[in-house]
């Protein structure tokens, strides 16, 4: 007689109870003993597709929902989760058709018509979102179709309209925990980007009392930085950490503040707890290492990498690291050897194909820096840093197909902007824009270590739609620039910079430097932007007069480690109103000033949509 195990249905019920419990290893082992039973048990898919889910691990819940789908195809919790997991991959035009299915089966489902407005929404069809999420109006206790519009109003940059729609409804006592955390959110959103920072920090405040989130606690962080109080932000983002020590992105603004704070004995400290927490996670350590490459800690960052290594000997960020590191202490051989074996495992990796690539470029090797570039781009058509090392590979060879690339006087453009609705004209407008943004730029506080202005300030939120009023004002002016210059880029088809232009575009970040005497940039490129571009809202009389080129732009001239044969190609004055515009991959930097006064910028990176 063969020994059978549990019921399917006792597994699944225990299953479900783990599940909800938040128990996914114990939920997960039973719903595996009722697949190898019954490999098509739409239910036992189905709960494992939530549990993919909830670990972010979305081609397995695709996979999983769409198996579960095919077993009972008349379900449409099966439809929404499927277009809830399609839309977190960036696939919003699939999500829509499965939330429509839903819908004209059932029309006027509540969770159908909540997953349609986001999947719209991430679409850009922002209209028809808003009007998905009007048509659950009233229609649930925890008023998710309200809560849903306010953040596309958040995310649109009208938060008074935000604010309006949720103050009323705030104080309802019989919404859910989750539903008054999201709220609390998004009503700490409107405040914050209408610059009404303790009202927003009361409400941020209000959603930790109930048990907060992550987007909770990254702007509560977020609003104590904009009131000065960094110790308190630096506090909240390690609580964060403690409950979640793999959150890369809390480590980075933890990490920024200590740096900004000269807090050298805290600096990258977090990731060393968080690794002896989870030392399955190799990326921590591997991390820090590229922090203190950033830095210039060469020889630290060895260390770390060759730490990485003994646990996890081919982890390729470590792989990579290293080779780095080892070059920049004077190792030449031993970072070419480790590039090599890296790469003999890593073949198709872009990120490593550009390691590689820049390392064989300042050795003076520009030929086989070439091939590796081009590998790069075919492994990632859309990285910026492939194409600027493409552009210094032909150079150093005198090939004109880097002039093709660059072509600095076409792709370069400078435009003065007429003033905004309201001014008269733009010596005003920049003077006021000049004195506001000086108000709102934090005092006495160090660079940020991944970025690269030196020697001054910059505001650590995005610059457009964010409460900054006269900004706002001057955006119209900036977008119409945009479009003017996207269609007048003249270029073969294949063009990688002008093939990428579509119909529209939008804001892939925005931010404002304020950059004092013997202030500059380092020479760099935009890796998430397609346009870059620069808005001059006040500048020092040498600039403006022109002497010796101070606080002027350049362009082609990479940072000083790719040696000194790649001399600038065109530089440009600033003038207070002026918006130069280029390719994100284009090599740009400024030369040093000397004077009392500021240099104040807006700059922000497009994408095209």
């Amino acid at each position: 007689m063969t020994e059978t195990g549990p019921e399917p249905s006792l597994l699944l019920a225990q299953s479900a109870a783990a599940l909800r419990a938040g128990d996914l290893g114990r939920a997960e082992t039973g719903l595996k003993q009722i697949l190898q039973q019954a490999a098509d048990h739409p239910v036992a898919l189905f709960m494992m597709g939530m549990i993919s889910a909830e670990r972010a691990q979305w081609p397995s819940a695709e996979r999983q929902f769409r198996q579960a789908l095919a077993s009972a195809p008349d379900r449409p919790d099966i439809c929404l989760n499927l277009a809830y997991v399609l839309r977190a991959q960036h696939r919003p035009s699939e999500a829509i058709a499965y939330c429509q299915a839903v819908l004209t089966a059932a029309p006027g489902r509540t969770d159908a018509l909540l997953e349609l407005g986001k999947a719209q929404q991430q679409m850009g069809e922002l209209a028809h979102a808003e009007s998905s999420f009007r048509q659950i109006f009233g229609r649930t206790v925890d008023s998710w179709g309200e809560i849903s519009l306010a953040e596309l109003f958040n995310q649109a940059g009208k938060a008074e309209a935000a604010d309006a729609l949720l103050r009323p409804i705030a104080e309802k006592r019989d919404r859910s925990a989750e539903a008054q955390i999201a709220l609390e959110l998004q009503l700490g959103r409107a405040l914050k980007a209408q610059r009404r920072h303790d009202e927003a920090l009361s409400r941020l405040n209000r959603a930790t009392v109930l048990g907060g989130n992550r987007d909770i606690m990254l702007e509560c962080a977020n609003v104590l930085q904009h009131l000065g109080r960094l110790d308190e932000a630096a506090s909240v983002l390690q609580t964060w950490l403690d409950r979640a020590p793999d959150d890369m992105t809390a480590h980075l603004l933890l990490n920024e503040i200590h740096y900004r704070q000269h807090q050298d004995d805290k600096f990258l400290t977090s990731y060393e707890s968080a690794a002896a927490k989870r030392p399955d996670l190799p990326h921590l350590l591997a991390t820090k290492g590229h922090h203190l490459l950033k830095v210039g800690r060469g020889a630290q960052a060895v260390e770390v990498y060759e730490r990485v290594l003994r646990a996890a000997p081919e982890d390729a960020d470590a792989l990579s690291g290293l080779a780095r590191a080892l070059e920049t202490v004077g190792e030449i051989e031993q970072a070419r050897r480790r590039y090599h074996t890296c790469l003999a495992r890593y073949s198709g990796n872009g990120e490593i194909l550009e390691s590689y690539a820049g390392f064989l470029l300042r050795q003076g090797e520009a030929k086989e820096a070439q091939q590796l570039s081009e590998k790069a781009i075919a492994a990632r058509p859309l990285s910026q840093g492939a194409y600027a090392l493409l552009s210094l590979c032909y150079r150093a060879q005198n090939d004109a197909r880097e002039e093709l690339l660059n072509n600095y006087d076409q792709f370069i453009q400078i435009m003065d902007l007429d003033p905004p609705d309201g001014f008269g004209d733009m010596q005003t407008f920049n003077r006021e824009l000049d004195a506001y943004l000086a108000s709102v730029h934090p005092a006495n506080e160090g660079d940020y270590f991944t970025q690269t202005a030196r020697g001054g300030s910059r505001i650590n939120d995005e610059m457009f739609f964010n409460g900054h009023r006269l900004v706002d004002l001057l955006q119209p002016r900036i977008a119409g620039a945009i479009r003017h210059y996207a269609l007048a880029l003249k270029a073969p088809a294949d063009h990688p910079f002008v093939s990428r232009r579509r119909r529209g575009f939008s804001y892939a970040g925005s931010w404002s430097s304020r950059l004092a005497d013997c202030g500059y940039h380092v020479n760099h490129i935009h890796q998430k932007g397609w346009i870059s571009a620069c808005y001059y809202v006040g500048l020092p009389d040498v600039v403006t007069e022109g002497k010796d080129r101070q606080g002027w732009i350049k362009f082609g001239e990479p940072p000083v480690e790719f040696g000194p044969n790649f001399a600038l190609r065109r530089a440009i004055q600033p003038r207070p109103g002026r918006l130069v515009l280029f390719p994100s991959y284009m090599w740009h930097g400024t030369e040093p000033f000397r004077a009392p006064q500021a240099r104040t910028t807006i700059a922000f990176d497009v994408a095209p949509a």
